[in-house]
């Protein structure tokens, strides 16, 4: 095969690679079932896509208020308005996202209004994620309102300055 590989003129070995790209560039038809079940996984995972970009991603929120315990604590969340959700992370440069962990989630809105938890020692971030038509957005720069006592009380809302839902957390007694 070498031999006769060498043997051929310039103008041969054109048409003989010609040829053979020609050939490869044509589009069998056993070649078309599997580019249609690929076309159509696309398709139907394309709304599965759609739909994991709406869950709230509280990492990805630029304000992130911070609080530490140096023991147990307990932590009250208020509704005033909307759907929202609020995280509790702690940071761990090792953690899945940009260092940032999910320790506690709580869903507050409509159907309740109020949430209560205990919590360990820990230093943790609050963000508040807001839902508009589907969509979480995380809330406008948050206020601290603390007072003696208290070691956070945070007001959230879309824009900032209200306070659609509060955060508060006091050393557990």
């Amino acid at each position: 095969m070498i031999h006769s590989f060498f043997a051929l003129s310039y103008i041969q070995l054109r048409e003989r690679v010609s040829r053979r790209v020609r050939d490869a560039l044509q589009v069998r038809p056993s070649a078309l079932l599997p580019i249609g079940l690929l076309s159509a996984s696309i398709l139907f995972a394309a709304p599965c896509v759609a739909a994991r970009a709406a869950e709230p991603r509280p990492w990805l929120c630029r304000d992130k208020p911070v609080f530490s315990s140096s023991g147990p604590s307990r932590i009250e969340l208020s509704s005033h308005g909307g759907r929202w959700q609020v995280f509790l992370m702690q940071f761990d440069p090792s953690g899945g996202h940009d260092g940032y962990t999910v320790t506690n989630s709580w869903s507050v809105g409509p159907a309740n209004r109020q949430a209560t938890d205990r919590l360990g020692a820990g230093r943790f971030f609050a963000v508040a994620l807001y839902n508009s038509a589907g969509r979480w957005i995380c809330s406008g720069p948050a206020r601290d309102e603390r007072t003696l006592g208290t070691i956070a009380n945070l007001c959230y809302s879309p824009g900032g300055g209200g306070c659609d839902v509060r955060l508060t957390v006091q050393a557990a007694k």
